[in-house]
């Protein structure tokens, strides 16, 4: 079931949020792609926008 605005009465924090370690894997063939975006931010920015979709409201 996804969370949505209709069902957001239905949903209740019960504990302290886990911590959760990510970690962005590739093959080695893809590895300039993330150098090139861990230069120019874009690896940054996503990991910004995976905390905000998946920090508690």
């Amino acid at each position: 079931m996804l969370r949505t605005a209709e069902r957001e009465g239905f949903y209740q924090w019960v504990g302290p949020p886990m911590d959760v370690e990510t970690a962005l894997y590739s093959a080695n063939t893809q590895q300039q792609a993330l150098d090139e975006m861990n230069r120019d931010g874009r690896l940054e920015q996503l990991k910004q926008r995976w905390l905000s979709d998946n920090t508690p409201r």
